[in-house]
């Protein structure tokens, strides 16, 4: 039987898709952990004199001194329901539940955001097992989809420091080392110093001080957003 070049390459797509799809599956697999999970149950109350008599349900064990007294157990007559103190003791079995193992989650147990062994860039908590989603709760002072950055307005090494920039840009994140880059119209190592020259301008409302492109000059400008009307930036 000869094949046309189109089939061959159809034909060729159709085992490499085969062969992906197993491959995945097979590596999916090894994501599964069985872990080892006990059951206990407590068996009805009843007479102690007969306790040695009553058996644990099937493929349970009775627990080594689990024998308690003071439940109460009830015995009918025919004029009458008698209550009467007896025992009752646990049984207990183990059982092998399949589960995603440590640092995957979800039906088809996925990989934790950065990598399995080291969920979450080790610098906060995944939400990992069968019922996890794949979340990262990050540690005080970071962020991101894997922690692998800092907060918003934090800087350094281990994201504790805070930027103090009031009117600027922050040197934010892991590498950043909290220094400010001032708005135009103010100064100062926090950039909380408004330059004398745009104080003496007294910007209205949604506008600030900045510098004219072409001229240089410091001149009130709209923030963006908004549009000069008249005197007003709306």
């Amino acid at each position: 039987m000869s094949w046309t070049p189109e089939e061959m390459e159809i034909r060729l797509s159709l085992q490499l898709l085969v062969v992906s799809l197993m491959m995945a599956s097979a590596a999916s697999q090894q994501n599964f952990c069985l872990n080892t999970t006990v059951l206990r149950t407590q068996t009805a109350c009843h007479s102690c004199t007969i306790s040695m008599f009553i058996p644990c349900p099937s493929g349970s064990k009775r627990t080594p001194g689990s024998l308690t007294s003071g439940c109460k157990y009830h015995v009918k007559t025919s004029s009458l329901k008698l209550a009467i103190s007896g025992c009752s003791f646990e049984c207990y079995r183990e059982v092998q539940v399949k589960n995603c193992c440590p640092g995957y989650w979800g039906p088809d147990c996925m990989e934790c955001p950065d990598r399995a062994n080291r969920p979450c860039s080790s610098r906060g908590v995944c939400s990992d097992g069968l019922g996890g989603n794949g979340t990262c709760s990050c540690q005080v002072g970071f962020a991101g989809t894997a922690c692998e950055d800092c907060a918003p307005g934090r800087y350094g090494a281990t994201c504790s420091s805070e930027c103090t920039c009031v009117h600027g840009l922050c040197g934010s994140g892991l590498k950043g080392d909290g220094r400010c880059t001032c708005f135009s119209g103010y100064k100062g190592p926090s950039c909380d110093q408004e330059l004398p020259e745009c104080a003496a301008l007294s910007c209205q409302q949604n506008s600030r001080c900045m510098e004219e492109a072409l001229t240089g000059k410091l001149v009130c400008q709209c923030l963006p957003g908004y549009e000069r009307l008249g005197p007003q930036c709306i």
